[in-house]
């Protein structure tokens, strides 16, 4: 029995994880306290958290498969890519978990953290 191609398990694991981070984008709550407590928060960052997870799996089949990969550019780029991913897991774990529990015992800390955040408004 032959083995499978790593472009057979790629291909689903990224298209994957594009409809997942599409749910986490267009079905996030706002980032305030009632949002980090209303029951929509929790799923949609695990599908962040898990589109970001099946992205570290496909990234290397597709690599693998890539012409443009052989060259340094190519493998500059792939690990790149592969280690700003990995670095936004924990980032995905702390808005899933952490961040509700702050909104419920902490008054007025996702209001800080918003705050404090670089990103502009949406």
């Amino acid at each position: 029995m032959q083995n499978a191609s790593p472009g057979v398990l790629a291909r689903p694991a990224i298209t994957l994880a594009g409809l997942l981070f599409a749910v986490f984008m267009f079905a996030h709550p706002e980032n305030n306290a009632t949002g980090a407590q209303s029951p929509a928060w929790l799923p949609v960052h695990i599908a962040w958290f898990l589109s970001y997870l099946l992205l570290l799996f496909g990234f290397p089949a597709v690599h693998g498969l890539a012409a443009a990969s052989r060259s340094w550019l190519g493998l500059t780029g792939f690990w790149l890519a592969w280690v700003g991913v990995a670095l936004s897991l924990p980032l995905a774990a702390w808005d899933a978990f952490i961040v509700p529990y702050l909104a419920v015992h902490v008054d007025g800390a996702v209001e800080q953290m918003e705050e404090l955040s670089s990103d502009p408004p949406v």
